[in-house]
């Protein structure tokens, strides 16, 4: 494994966990707005839909391909 695999591994890696928690974080905040009815949402809210974001991410990491 040279350098550049590793970089490209660690870039892989990094793009692949924020599209995933940012997906997530959408449908959380969509679905929070739906149950409530409006779609602004309070810290505590926006909160909730981040750590969900995150775990999800987190949860799904063995499932990652790196391309090297």
């Amino acid at each position: 494994m040279t350098m550049l695999d590793l970089i490209r591994n660690i870039i892989a890696f990094a793009t692949t966990f924020v599209a995933v928690m940012a997906v997530t974080m959408c449908i959380a905040h969509l679905c929070i707005s739906a149950c409530f009815g409006k779609m602004m949402l309070t810290h505590r809210q926006e909160t909730l839909s981040l750590w969900i974001g995150v775990a999800l991410a987190v949860g799904l990491i063995p499932f990652y391909y790196f391309p090297c």
